[in-house]
């Protein structure tokens, strides 16, 4: 299986799926109007990882990201 997650910012985040050719948009957690950014992506990165090393679909991994860099 191969997936791309691509953050958009305030637009949430863009996950494309090899297999299936499955394409999901999933909408910013929290308020689109950040304060401080500072080491978001590496939170969305770690978070992602970790959820598929634990077992995640691609798409529940993007989902916990998305709120592990809501929650900085």
């Amino acid at each position: 299986m191969g997936s791309l997650l691509s953050d958009r910012g305030r637009d949430g985040m863009a996950l494309f799926e090899k297999n299936g050719n499955r394409f999901a948009q999933i909408p910013v957690h929290g308020s689109d109007q950040a304060v401080d950014v500072t080491g978001a992506g590496d939170t969305v990165l770690a978070a992602y990882t970790l959820a598929l090393a634990s077992g995640a679909s691609a798409l529940e991994a993007a989902h916990v990201a998305n709120f592990a860099g809501d929650w900085l």
